[in-house]
């Protein structure tokens, strides 16, 4: 995990594993929605501001910034990257579970908590 988050933010190896232990909740939508250190770079965390659909308020929480930052990289590393018609549904559906499954948290997806939006 350590070298997709440096991968993605082109920190030192050293701060991508501090930060795999403690990430903010802006640390982990910067990384989460990086896919590379350009990105990473150019987005702050106001412009990462929720401003669309409603989600889990657990993604505000800086307790579980951490987890999350690691369930997103362990699904990523599971069911790739995405980009393909549907690809969310089968991300967030496996970021469910294994925050589940290995953390013993209920987290809910943006699709189950808007159910009037359309995700692709």
């Amino acid at each position: 995990m350590g070298e997709e988050v440096q991968r993605r933010t082109g920190l030192s190896p050293d701060v991508c594993r501090k930060t795999l232990h403690r990430a903010t909740v802006g640390e982990y939508r910067q990384i989460v929605a990086a896919r590379n250190h350009e990105e990473y770079h150019t987005r702050t965390c106001d412009t990462m501001k929720q401003c669309g659909p409603r989600h889990d308020p657990m993604e505000d929480d800086p307790a579980f910034a951490t987890i999350l930052l690691r369930a997103s990289l362990e699904a990523e590393r599971e069911v790739g990257a995405g980009g393909d018609y549907g690809h969310c549904f089968v991300f967030w559906e496996c970021k469910k579970r294994i925050l589940h499954d290995r953390y013993g948290i209920a987290w809910c997806h943006e699709a189950e908590l808007n159910p009037d939006w359309e995700f692709d």
